[in-house]
């Protein structure tokens, strides 16, 4: 199986190239008028990842998204809910895989608090045991705690299976930026020899 990972952060959907603000409240009105309004809303890291390896032929077969949901604590402004269903959605819409093949996985704690964070991707990698074949970590603008545990967990998983996307600024005549495959596998296995 072919693992694509992603974070969804608070700058991970835009409507008409602007930010949807705030991240929970804004997420939820797209969410109820996506299908009108998905033609104008950009994800500008997961789309040009996605576009990347579809180019290339390494469509993933499975997608999971990391969003923030701290309802039990008393929801958050910035938390990413709402933009993680509508992602797993418009994947759907602008690439063809069925939604059953994007998963949503919800971190309910701080998103600041790098133990919980470091836990709970633990346990989200974890489940995927040994069927990934290859997978591909997409940087993207989610808080520095979650982003370094989904990181380290992917490395620790996947090792040499793993690659980072990174997405560039876009340039004047593109809506998105160029994705940049660093091929971290491939550098842990020269280096580890």
């Amino acid at each position: 199986m072919r693992l694509f990972l992603a974070n969804v952060g608070p700058t991970e959907l835009t409507l008409l190239d602007q930010p949807i603000r705030p991240p929970r409240e804004g997420g939820f009105k797209v969410l109820q008028t996506l299908e009108a309004l998905a033609e104008d809303l950009r994800m500008p890291y997961i789309y040009p990842a996605l576009r990347h390896l579809q180019q290339a032929g390494q469509f993933p077969d499975r997608i999971a998204l990391f969003a923030t949901d701290q309802g039990d604590r008393g929801p958050s402004e910035a938390d990413t809910v709402y933009f993680g269903r509508a992602i797993g959605r418009l994947i759907s819409f602008h690439f063809g895989p069925p939604e059953d093949s994007v998963e949503l996985h919800l971190f309910r704690g701080n998103p600041n608090d790098y133990e919980a964070a470091f836990r709970f991707y633990g346990e989200a990698l974890g489940s995927f045991g040994g069927r990934v074949a290859s997978a591909t970590l997409a940087l993207t603008s989610a808080p520095v705690p979650l982003t370094s545990a989904l990181l380290i967990h992917s490395l620790l998983y996947f090792g040499s299976k793993l690659g980072v996307i990174y997405v560039g600024r876009p340039g004047p005549d593109d809506a998105y930026g160029r994705a940049h495959l660093l091929d971290l596998g491939q550098e842990l296995r020269r280096r580890l020899g």
